[in-house]
């Protein structure tokens, strides 16, 4: 996970896959931040590094990436 990469976006040839949740506070504040690594961008590696790391209150913001298309939430989430 350590290191330098000019590799941009998804790509993993030369970088380790993270998850990565930050809580975003009432106040806009930051609030606790959860990494795990994963395998990959597929929807099985995300949903359970969500449910993993993310509550079933919470409103989830994402890019429009397509792996987040294909999953099942019972949560709120929207795309920014």
């Amino acid at each position: 996970m350590a290191g330098y990469s000019t590799d941009k976006g998804r790509s993993t040839k030369t970088k380790d896959t993270m998850f990565v949740a930050v809580e975003i506070l009432a106040d806009g504040r930051t609030g606790n931040i959860a990494l795990q690594p994963i395998e990959g961008f597929k929807s099985e590696e995300l949903k359970y590094a969500i449910k993993d790391n993310v509550s079933a209150e919470a409103q989830i913001k994402t890019d429009a990436y397509h792996s987040y298309k294909k999953l099942a939430w019972n949560i709120r989430k929207k795309v920014v």
